[in-house]
């Protein structure tokens, strides 16, 4: 008897757990997507301590090329960081124009470094510090 009772309540807890969850099942991203680790970049309008931190998914046509991807991150990430320093993004603040800068200049870098095998570039996440 207890032993039903257990899996009756298991059985519950399995098929409730969906429609706790709003009936949504978690996904994971796609294979051709890299999400590259975040970093800094300046905002020297705002001061010398001024950053803003970047997080970006790169899209590739391949999955099998994520891990070039991955070990071409610190070029990608060195030339961004130095086009900020020479044209900085912002001027005092990061608008949605300045976000849209900032993405066509990771994309560039990350083609410049990987070629055509970069399709886009997301932004994930680009807060102000």
């Amino acid at each position: 008897m207890p032993r039903t009772l257990l899996l009756l309540l298991l059985a519950a807890l399995l098929l409730t757990g969906p429609a706790m969850a709003g009936g949504k099942k978690p996904t994971r991203p796609p294979d051709n997507v890299l999400r590259m680790e975040p970093f800094m970049i300046p905002i020297p309008s705002r001061g010398p301590y001024a950053m803003a931190r970047v997080q970006a998914d790169i899209v590739l046509q391949d999955p099998t090329q994520r891990d070039l991807a991955r070990s071409q991150q610190p070029r990608i990430v060195g030339k961004v960081i130095a086009e900020s320093w020479e044209q900085p993004v912002g001027e005092g603040r990061i608008t949605a124009e300045d976000a849209k800068a900032l993405k066509q200049r990771i994309l560039d870098a990350a083609r410049a470094a990987l070629g055509d095998v970069v399709l886009d570039v997301l932004l994930v996440s680009l807060v102000e510090r």
